[in-house]
């Protein structure tokens, strides 16, 4: 009876105009799956994570709120401001957000892993994230190379010291 129902690991949707939009039909049910989860260092009840399939989700301490689409992977929440939150989708392409309601979409220096590793450098108010190269994304001076290596393949894991990220 032209109507289409689509079911995935984020629930179930209709369609009944050719697939130009759905109505999701599993708005109630608690299902999902996060790939790397986040929290605010000094509010642990503020929370940012990527899912599979469903994006970015952000819990500002009384609602989730998805901010961003695509499949969500990284996740950083600043411990400066706990509503600035920072968020990769698959292969490396970085969004943030102070609001958890407008996206701004920062891009990405090269394409990466599926899941592509980043982490905050508190001393320096940056993002460090690798790819075949390491890089750091700032406000500022937006992305930059910090490494000229050549690396067997694409990063898959990146630490920084906290006490000296130099």
């Amino acid at each position: 009876n032209n109507t289409l129902y689509c079911g995935s690991d984020g629930g179930i949707y209709k369609s009944t105009n050719d697939a130009l939009s759905f109505n999701d039909l599993s708005q109630k049910l608690q299902i999902g799956q996060f790939y790397k989860i986040s929290t605010n260092q000094i509010n642990p009840f503020i929370v940012s994570g990527g899912l599979q399939d469903n994006g970015g989700f952000y819990y500002n301490g009384q609602n989730w709120i998805v901010w961003h689409g695509a499949d969500g992977m990284e996740s950083i929440i600043s411990p400066y401001n706990s509503s600035e939150i920072y968020g990769m989708i698959q292969f490396g392409g970085l969004y943030s957000s102070t609001d958890g309601q407008t996206i701004n979409s920062l891009g990405s220096p090269e394409q990466g892993r599926w899941i592509t590793p980043m982490q905050f450098d508190s001393l320096n108010n940056k993002i460090i994230a690798g790819y075949s190269q390491l890089y750091s994304y700032s406000q500022i001076n937006g992305w930059q190379t910090l490494s000229n290596f050549s690396f067997p393949s694409l990063i898959s894991q990146i630490e920084i010291y906290q006490s000296n990220s130099d």
